[in-house]
């Protein structure tokens, strides 16, 4: 019986590895497939990235944010898509975003103003707004 698989394995050492190989490489393959999904779900409502591009867009027009006595303003998307100019300085939002079913964002930014920073809630960035 030894000898039966001694004799298997001289014989087919080659098989053996080659598809221990592939099964190795198809999971990795596998985790790297889930992982990615994980990922793309868990950052798709995740608009943090436009961060910066508001802090720019107060810095050119601050009359754009509308403070109430809590230091809150509510940045619309319809105000964020025209160009943003303060005569001298002009800026465009660039890319806007798109929900599942391909349709533009037109939801709204919740901007506190922190002593000289900006807190900003995208949170609600591909909420409809009630026209």
């Amino acid at each position: 019986m030894i000898k039966k698989i001694k004799l298997h394995i001289q014989k087919y050492i080659f098989y053996d590895i080659f598809a221990i190989l592939i099964f190795i490489a198809i999971n990795i393959l596998v985790y790297k497939f889930v992982k990615d999904y994980q990922e793309n779900k868990n950052s798709e409502l995740d608009y943090s990235y436009f961060d910066n591009t508001i802090k720019e867009a107060y810095k050119i027009n601050p009359s754009l944010f509308k403070f109430d006595e809590n230091n809150i303003a509510i940045v619309k998307m319809d105000d964020l898509i025209r160009p943003i100019t303060n005569g001298k300085d002009t800026m465009y939002l660039g890319i806007v975003p798109l929900t599942k079913e391909q349709d533009q964002c037109v939801g709204y930014f919740i901007v506190k103003k922190i002593k000289n920073d900006l807190q900003i809630d995208s949170s609600h960035m591909c909420d409809m707004i009630d026209y």
